[in-house]
């Protein structure tokens, strides 16, 4: 766990926060989100959080399109890692922070379906 994740846990512990959202807009620009305490950071940062491949295809109406070869099935992992130098503390829900995530492969490579990633150019960790 480096140096600068402690810090963040601890600094967030010290103001009462028990809960950092991690979210991603989807492909219909949907705010999806999983919530970790803090004390699970770490391992958020260096593993990610366990996310359905369904993501990708769901539509605006939450059905999934199977519209897409290998992503018709929930089987399968994508992993969700947080901008852990981006977190901030929610001042209307102060036991909260928010990070903004984005999606890898279980392997930790660029994930093809990642909104975030494709607009940023493939940058990856």
């Amino acid at each position: 766990m480096s140096k600068d994740v402690r810090a963040t846990v601890a600094e967030l512990a010290d103001q009462g926060v028990v809960g950092i959202t991690v979210a991603w807009a989807d492909n219909n620009g949907i705010t999806r989100s999983r919530t970790v305490p803090p004390r699970g950071l770490p391992s958020a940062v260096r593993a990610g959080i366990g996310v359905t491949p369904l993501f990708a295809v769901f539509d605006s109406h939450d059905a999934i399109t199977f519209g897409h070869k290998g992503l018709g099935t929930p089987p399968g992992d994508v992993r969700l890692v947080p901008e852990a130098d981006r977190i901030v503390r929610l001042s209307g829900q102060s036991g909260f922070a928010w990070a903004p995530g984005r999606l890898v492969a279980a392997d930790g490579s660029d994930w093809p379906y990642d909104p975030r990633g494709v607009l940023a150019g493939g940058r990856r960790r």
